[in-house]
C-alpha cells in the first residue's frame, strides 16, 4: 500500500468513525422516543436507498447487476444486513450504549470463524491469540458503569455473528464482481427496505397506537432523516474500508471504533439511569 493510498485509508477510518458516533446519538435518542426499531430500521433503509440512488445517478456511477452470482450475493447480504441492523437497533434500545459495544468488541473473532467457515480461510496461532488479546482489551476499555440486560446482551451477540457474515460475503462480492462499494450497500439497502416491508406493515396492524405517534403526533423526521443519513455515510465509508482491507483487518479496525466511541459514553446518560431502576 502506498503512502497516498495509506493517507486514504487513515482518512476513510476517520470518516467512519465521525459517522458511527453520530449514528449511535441519532439512533439512541430516536428509539427513545419510539421504540420502534423495525420501523426505524425500514426508515434507515428508505433513507438510504432515496439519497443513494440519487448521488450515484447524478455522478454517473450508477450500477445494474449483469450476473446471477452478483444478485445471489446482493440477496444473502441484503438480508444479513436487515437482520444485523434491526439486532442492533433492539440492543440500542435495551441496553447502554457502552454496553452494547463492549459486547459487540468480539466482532473480530467471529469473522475469524466464519471465514474459516465459509472460505476456507485459516490463520495462524498468533494470529488468532493477537485478535483475542486485543478483543480482550477493547472489551475491558469499554466496559464502565452499566447494568447487565439479557435483551441487550443476546441482540448484541447475535448481532456479531451476523454483521460478520455480511462483511464475508460483502467482501466476495466486492472480489469476485465488478460492483463497487457505494452501488453494493446501496442494493442492501434496496434489499432491505423490501425484506422488511411485510413485517413492517404487520407491525403496523398489530400496534396501531405506537405507528400513529410515530407518524403522526410526533414524527420526529429532521431526527429521523439525520438517523438515516448518518447510518448510511458510516456504512458507505465501511464498505470503501472493505475494498482496501481484509475481512479480518476490517473487524478489528472496526473493534478499535468501538473503543473510541465508549469512551464518549463513559457514564449512563440520565435517561439510560431512569431506565435501568425500571423492573
Amino acid at each position: 500500500m502506498g503512502i497516498y493510498q495509506s493517507i486514504y485509508v487513515a482518512l476513510l477510518i476517520v470518516a467512519w468513525y465521525v459517522f458511527s458516533i453520530f449514528a449511535g446519538i441519532y439512533n439512541k435518542d430516536y428509539l427513545n422516543i419510539h421504540p420502534l426499531p423495525l420501523w426505524f430500521t425500514c426508515a434507515q433503509a428508505l433513507v438510504g436507498s432515496v439519497f443513494g440512488f440519487v448521488a450515484l445517478k447524478s455522478l454517473g456511477l450508477y450500477q445494474v447487476p449483469s450476473k446471477s452470482v452478483e444478485w445471489k450475493l446482493l440477496g444473502v447480504s441484503s438480508i444479513v444486513h436487515c437482520i444485523g441492523t434491526i439486532l442492533t437497533n433492539i440492543s440500542t434500545l435495551q441496553a447502554q450504549v457502552s454496553f452494547t459495544h463492549t459486547v459487540k468488541s468480539a466482532d473480530p473473532l467471529f469473522t475469524v470463524i466464519l471465514s474459516f467457515y465459509y472460505l476456507g480461510q485459516k490463520f495462524s496461532k498468533t494470529t488468532i491469540a493477537s485478535i483475542v488479546v486485543i478483543v480482550l482489551g477493547i472489551a475491558l476499555a469499554c466496559t464502565t458503569e452499566f447494568s447487565f440486560t439479557w435483551g441487550g446482551f443476546l441482540t448484541a451477540m447475535a448481532s456479531n455473528a451476523v454483521f460478520s457474515t455480511r462483511t464475508i460475503f460483502s467482501k466476495k462480492l466486492l472480489v469476485e464482481t465488478k460492483m463497487d462499494n457505494q452501488n453494493v450497500f446501496l442494493y442492501i439497502s434496496f434489499g432491505t427496505l423490501l425484506f422488511l416491508l411485510p413485517f413492517l406493515l404487520l407491525e403496523i396492524f398489530l400496534y396501531p397506537d405506537e405507528h400513529y405517534r410515530a407518524f403522526i403526533e410526533d414524527p420526529q423526521f429532521w431526527l429521523l432523516f439525520k438517523a438515516g443519513m448518518s447510518h448510511y455515510l458510516y456504512n458507505v465509508t465501511s464498505y470503501l474500508l472493505l475494498k482496501h482491507l481484509t475481512s479480518v483487518t476490517h473487524s478489528v479496525t472496526q473493534g478499535f471504533k468501538r473503543l473510541f466511541i465508549c469512551l464518549l459514553y463513559t457514564s449512563p446518560s440520565p435517561r439510560d439511569r431512569q431506565k435501568s431502576r425500571m423492573p
